[in-house]
């Protein structure tokens, strides 16, 4: 989920603007979010474990329970939590997910053990790479382009000329894309343009395109700038949904805070689908507008868990980013 005051100081304490003197005070997003890691469903508990992660100390107390989690996705979101903070303090609690029922958990064990500079047998990953499950691919491939390391170019490469038997189309595509960026992570930049091209896919292809722009966002690709500016204001050649519009409002603001564009996402603040107004919520991390804080504020008190842990994920991004402490 990024930046500046007025407001600000009131999202730095709390996630709404204050009660009066004869109601209790509203949670702070570091209290709404340390609930929400606990909550009864896991789509909730991972979301809220990543989004912790500009306050470590918190996000690692939520950690300790998360990597024990009855479920995989949890475990597999707490295990790549530890090793993109740093929590080298909990080491001890993962090295048993090296014997997880799910591969996709065991991978995330190794990428958090090699992360904290532990020697780990990355072989695992290898089959996963090589096997027939999408997930599994998907997972080895996100986890060996995080880690960096430009030797395992090669397998992914291997991975790519191999495709699953008996998948549709479109999740081939989807598993192809997560292979191509890991291997741009690598260095492997002629893989941008599969990401790129995958952007201007057909209408029928929408979450397809969502993945693409995701990534143009998070790999930083400013070759698509223009092209996600055009999805935001929805002004391109294809008309477009309102969820394309908001990833797309989000990709922008993760290339840069001049690219952002938080006011187009504020009209979407009191949409009647929750999934709109969490994407609303995530999109308003980034930038700077009249009444961002304020509708960040409102939105960690809406009705919907999910809506809520992406807003106070977005406050408290934001506060890290104006160097406010969480």
């Amino acid at each position: 989920m990024s930046r500046w005051w007025t407001a600000g100081l009131v999202l730095a304490a709390g996630c709404a603007a204050p009660a009066p003197v004869d109601a209790p005070p509203p949670p702070t997003a570091k209290e709404l979010l340390n609930a929400a890691a606990k909550a009864d469903h896991p789509q909730v508990r991972a979301n809220a474990i990543e989004a912790l992660a500009p306050a470590p100390d918190a996000q690692a107390s939520a950690l300790s329970f998360a990597l024990v989690d009855e479920n995989e996705g949890v475990r597999f979101v707490a295990a790549m939590s530890l090793g993109d903070g740093g929590h080298c303090e909990l080491a001890d609690l993962v090295r048993p997910l090296l014997e997880d029922p799910s591969r996709s958990v065991q991978a995330a064990a190794l990428y958090a053990l090699a992360k904290c500079d532990e020697e780990v047998d990355l072989t695992v990953l290898a089959s996963m790479l090589l096997g027939q499950d999408p997930t599994e691919r998907s997972n080895g491939a996100l986890v060996l382009g995080k880690l960096g390391d430009a030797t395992a170019t090669g397998l992914l490469r291997s991975s790519l000329a191999r495709p699953i038997v008996g998948l549709d189309a479109r999740r081939i595509r989807l598993v192809e894309l997560t292979t191509a960026e890991a291997l741009v992570r690598l260095g492997s930049l002629e893989h941008l343009e599969e990401i790129r091209a995958a952007f201007f896919g057909s209408a029928e292809d929408g979450e397809i395109i969502a993945l693409a722009a995701q990534m143009a966002g998070q790999l930083g690709d400013a070759g698509l700038g223009y092209s996600l500016e055009q999805m935001a204001f929805n002004t391109g050649p294809r008309p477009v949904g309102e969820e394309l519009q908001l990833i797309a409002i989000e990709a922008l603001g993760r290339l840069s805070p001049e690219a952002a564009q938080p006011r187009l996402a504020l009209r979407y603040v009191d949409h009647e689908q929750p999934r709109i107004r969490a994407q609303a919520a995530a999109a308003l991390a980034f930038g700077e507008a009249n009444g961002q804080d304020e509708a960040l504020a409102k939105l960690c008190l809406d009705d919907n868990p999910l809506v809520r842990v992406r807003a106070a994920g977005s406050v408290l991004h934001r506060a890290a980013s104006r160097g406010v402490a969480n």
